[in-house]
């Protein structure tokens, strides 16, 4: 294995910010950190409210929160099972005979 392949592999997220232009890097760098950040304050606003609300409804707090994971945890993985999407290909603009 290659030294670069190797190094990307152990930093990932520094490895996808790799193909951007080099003034660019600290944008991507910076906004893939933030989707983290933000990311994580989402699902545990989810997770707070779940518990909160299930004695309200009459579950077990923590019951209800181990559903919650349960599906959370679901979703993730048939997300990530179908992978990405394919980008658009770009078709070359056709030019006219001369």
């Amino acid at each position: 294995m290659s030294n670069r392949k190797h190094k990307c592999l152990l930093n990932l997220p520094t490895g996808s910010c790799e193909r951007g232009a080099f003034p660019n890097r600290g944008l991507a760098s910076g906004l893939l950190f933030a989707s983290f950040q933000i990311g994580g304050g989402i699902v545990l606003a989810a997770a707070s409210a779940v518990f909160g609300a299930a004695p309200n409804f009459g579950w077990d707090p923590y019951v209800a929160g181990v559903a919650f994971v349960a599906l959370l945890a679901i979703a993730i993985t048939l997300l990530a099972a179908a992978g990405p999407r394919a980008s658009a290909v770009r078709r070359p603009a056709y030019q006219a005979a001369e």
